[in-house]
């Protein structure tokens, strides 16, 4: 983009060197002058430089093959298989258990604290609480499969090229991603003689449960099962959790079911509680969201699920930094990646607090995994490991939102030049490349 820009602005110099040579007028000289000036600063600082930035974005997308042929594939594939190995000295494990996994849509750590979010508060002192733990991508789409995959993903929801998950067929959604080889945790946990089950709550019909059904969920529910409309609230989705748990806890079936409850989305105002006098819609949906958490977990803990269910909270991606967002909050971001939560919480879970320094999302299935502590040989291609290994994960402080890529450094986060770092370049792009195309 760069090399386009800094060409334009060589033609305009020229052209106007050129035409300063024809006119003899010293003020038709000036005036022709300041117009150049001008229609090279709108080329780089309006609207134009952008639709320029987003056909570099489009092409790119319509370019690149996360698809690899046969042979590519199987090598990639090599490059990236590994045994697990299950940590030696966790402190508590949840062999056996129940779990049930709640991904809250773009919720910061920041947003938690006790008058907004009192009952997320209380759960991160009542169980094993993690902190600076980070995202490792974004959005939804490749921040739930992401973590259950523990991978990076090219594809994303909506593309301004239309040809997003969200946007395509579900023939071509199943074509794209249910032949991937990479290994999830419900695909493992199949094996490992769990119900596996997967709560949405938008339409059986549309993108996101069609797309997740790839990672072999063996049971999957949307919006038309439970909900008054096409799109559940936080309250209709958490009631459904608990029912459906409850229902499969009576089957006696030992269960990993997931859900994501979207009330908290960009751009949403909470439908029912309000926070104070209702007029921020920021403070309003996580309240909301809070709110019927908390109900879910008095109903949880006087149930008889409490004794052998593990519930596992975190985030699919951080919050979508918008200028309301960083206004509300007294913050100033502008990167969509950050700090989000992620709290176990059951009977005999220990009440602590660890330091993932600052290791990301990526951790996710591998530290449900080493959790369970299964006991038989498993082959994943996991790109993390689990937040209890003493094994640091060389993806563990990178992230990635489609080509951009990004680094943590001590919480610190920066997009990565590769003009300024051609050294990785030639390895760590490289690998978050070949896992798109193993990966999707």
């Amino acid at each position: 983009m760069s090399i386009v820009l800094a060409s334009l602005t060589w033609f305009l110099l020229i052209t106007s060197s050129f035409f300063f040579g024809k006119l003899k007028s010293s003020k038709t000289q000036l005036l022709l002058f300041f117009s150049f000036v001008v229609l090279e600063v709108c080329i780089v600082a309006l609207p134009i430089h952008d639709f320029f930035k987003t056909l570099t974005v489009v092409a790119k997308e319509l370019t690149f093959q996360s698809n690899s042929s046969d042979k590519s594939a199987e090598q990639l594939s090599k490059n990236f298989k590994k045994i697990f190995v299950a940590s030696p000295n966790k402190s508590f494990n949840i062999e056996g258990k129940n779990i049930i996994l709640i991904f809250l849509e773009g919720f910061s750590n920041e947003v938690i604290g006790p008058r907004l979010t009192p009952n997320l508060e209380r759960l991160r002192s009542s169980g094993t609480a993690f902190k600076n733990y980070y995202s490792h991508t974004a959005a939804t789409f490749r921040g739930i499969r992401g973590q259950l995959i523990s991978g990076f993903q090219l594809a994303q929801g909506y593309t301004e090229a239309n040809n997003g998950i969200g946007q395509v067929s579900s023939a071509e959604t199943r074509q794209n991603f249910c032949s991937r080889t990479v290994e999830s945790i419900p695909s493992i946990l199949n094996d490992l003689g769990y119900t596996t089950i997967f709560l949405s709550p938008h339409s059986r019909e549309e993108a996101l449960l069609n797309f997740l059904n790839c990672l072999k969920f063996k049971h999957s529910y949307g919006s038309e099962d439970f909900a008054e409309n096409q799109n559940a609230t936080d309250k209709e989705t958490f009631e459904e959790i608990f029912k459906l748990a409850e229902h499969y806890e009576r089957e006696k079936l030992k269960f990993f079911f997931s859900s994501y409850v979207w009330g908290t989305h960009h751009g949403m105002d909470s439908p029912d509680k309000k926070y104070k006098d209702g007029k921020n819609p920021y403070l309003n949906k996580f309240y909301n969201s809070d709110y019927w958490l908390g109900e879910f977990i008095k109903k949880f803990e006087n149930s008889p699920l409490f004794d052998n269910t593990v519930l596992i909270v975190t985030s699919d991606h951080s919050t979508f930094p918008t200028k309301e967002f960083n206004k509300t909050f007294r913050l100033n971001k502008s990167i969509f990646l950050g700090q989000i939560p992620l709290i176990i919480y059951g009977k005999n879970i220990p009440e602590q607090e660890i330091d993932a320094s600052y290791l990301n999302s990526l951790s996710l299935a591998p530290t449900i995994l080493d959790l369970i502590e299964p006991k038989k040989s498993i082959e994943t291609h996991f790109l993390g490991n689990s937040l209890f290994s003493h094994k640091k994960s060389k993806f563990a402080n990178y992230s990635a939102i489609g080509f951009d890529i990004f680094h943590n450094d001590n919480g610190t986060i920066k997009k990565i030049d590769f003009e300024m770092h051609p050294e990785l370049k030639k390895t760590i792009k490289k690998e978050i490349f070949d896992f798109y195309k193993l990966g999707g």
